[in-house]
């Protein structure tokens, strides 16, 4: 079918209908439409303008009709598809595109006012021009330099078959380690009963004596400018204060930890058997899993070094370098963090490494993680309790749920734990 065809549909039934009987002949030598108001039908035929009853095989109703100015105004709106704002761009040139991608000169009275550009206030003549492919042969040395391009080379492939790896045991009762804000939040009678006890790098030298031997540095997640050194060089100080090892949040870390005991935490982003058998070869003796694994895959990841998981905890959603508090308050005269509020009335708690100065923002989900009465569901080693901004009393009472394995006294999740199960 020619192309005339498809351009005709997108004109007015009545219009279309004679339009469409003409000819194939005669439609294949058409290039453009003319319809003015108050005038018949023409056409541009090979470059000449003719009228309608001058086409070979012309219906007499084409031939005969005259368009006034009501009807030009409906063909207009027709072409637009009724919309004519979507075209107000094109038609501050002249122009609209149908559908079917025929151009269509439009003219008219045009106004232009201060702030609006160029307006179409009343169309008097329409110009469809019939849109054609074209096909043109390519020459010969194009041709053949597209052929040996489409060849394909065949790569040469290893055969690489994944390993099995064991599975961790379920049903046991995992130790409990609990992460804290600074020194102030870790309850005293707490930190006996506790396995591990884990605080920022940046609260090492508040950590009393008696607890250093069973806690572990946690480093930063992000570092800007030069803090990365200054972490190393307070790593080297601190190398014979006594504490039981670091926990390392991204790869980089591992080149200026020598001498530690390493474990790896949210950072690392642990989720399958094969990148936590990667870190423990590279001298990781423990790991936090993904709290976004669910209980399925964490049972795949027995590295042959100890396993956590988070227990407790509010879980971050975004770590970001641009404050989003800052249109509330001065970072000069900030506290540290503050809360944002969602439009269901949730505050998310906002946590900044180095208030005043060019730290990294943390976003906290407003419901916390909570697994206190199925710790046993947990197929890993240590169950991890991340506290953030709760109270040292608050500490105290979620420490106790954990440890009387009890259901949680507020709002919790149970975040994706339980997907795909």
């Amino acid at each position: 079918m020619d192309e005339y065809y498809r351009a005709v549909r997108a004109l007015p039934a009545w219009l279309a209908a004679p339009l469409a009987q003409l000819p194939a002949q005669t439609a294949a030598r058409v290039q453009e439409l003319r319809l003015r108001t108050g005038c018949a039908v023409t056409f541009t035929v090979q470059g000449r303008q003719c009228s309608a009853s001058a086409l070979p095989g012309c219906p007499p109703a084409l031939a005969a009709m005259r368009l006034d100015a009501l009807q030009i105004e409906e063909i207009f709106h027709t072409l637009c598809n009724g919309s004519v704002h979507t075209h107000e761009r094109e038609l501050s040139e002249g122009y609209l595109t149908t559908a079917a991608g025929n151009r269509v000169g439009v003219a008219g009275q045009f106004v232009q006012r201060e702030g609006h550009g160029i307006t179409l206030q009343k169309v008097t003549s329409l110009n469809l021009r019939i849109a054609r492919s074209c096909v043109t042969p390519l020459p010969p040395a194009l041709d053949k330099l597209l052929e040996k391009r489409s060849e394909v080379t065949p790569h040469a492939v290893q055969a690489f078959e994944i390993p099995t790896y064991p599975a961790h045991t379920v049903g046991q009762l995992p130790a409990l380690a609990a992460r804290f804000a600074n020194a102030a939040q870790c309850p005293a009678e707490a930190a006996e009963k506790l396995q591990y006890l884990i605080f920022p790098i940046a609260e090492a030298e508040s950590i009393p004596e008696a607890w250093r031997g069973k806690t572990l540095l946690e480093l930063p997640r992000v570092m800007f400018g030069r803090l990365e050194q200054k972490t190393a060089a307070r790593l080297d100080a601190l190398q014979d204060a006594g504490f039981a090892g670091v926990v390392v949040n991204n790869p980089a870390q591992l080149r200026y930890t020598d001498g530690w005991t390493l474990y790896g935490g949210l950072g690392l982003n642990v989720t399958n058997p094969m990148s936590a058998a990667r870190y423990a070869s590279l001298g990781v003796q423990g790991m936090l899993l993904q709290p976004e694994t669910a209980l399925t895959a964490m049972q795949a990841v027995a590295p042959g070094v100890p396993t956590a998981a988070l227990c407790y905890g509010h879980l971050p959603l975004m770590l970001t370098r641009a404050c989003p508090l800052r249109n509330v308050r001065d970072c000069g005269k900030c506290p540290g963090g503050g809360t944002l509020r969602d439009r269901k009335g949730r505050d998310f708690t906002v946590t900044c490494s180095a208030p005043g100065g060019a730290g990294v923002r943390t976003v906290f989900n407003p419901v916390p993680l909570y697994m206190g009465e199925r710790l046993r569901e947990l197929p890993v080693d240590v169950a991890v309790a991340a506290f953030t901004t709760e109270t040292p009393a608050r500490v105290s009472q979620i420490l106790d749920l954990l440890f009387n394995a009890q259901p949680f006294d507020s709002e919790f999740t149970r975040g994706l734990y339980y997907t795909n199960n």
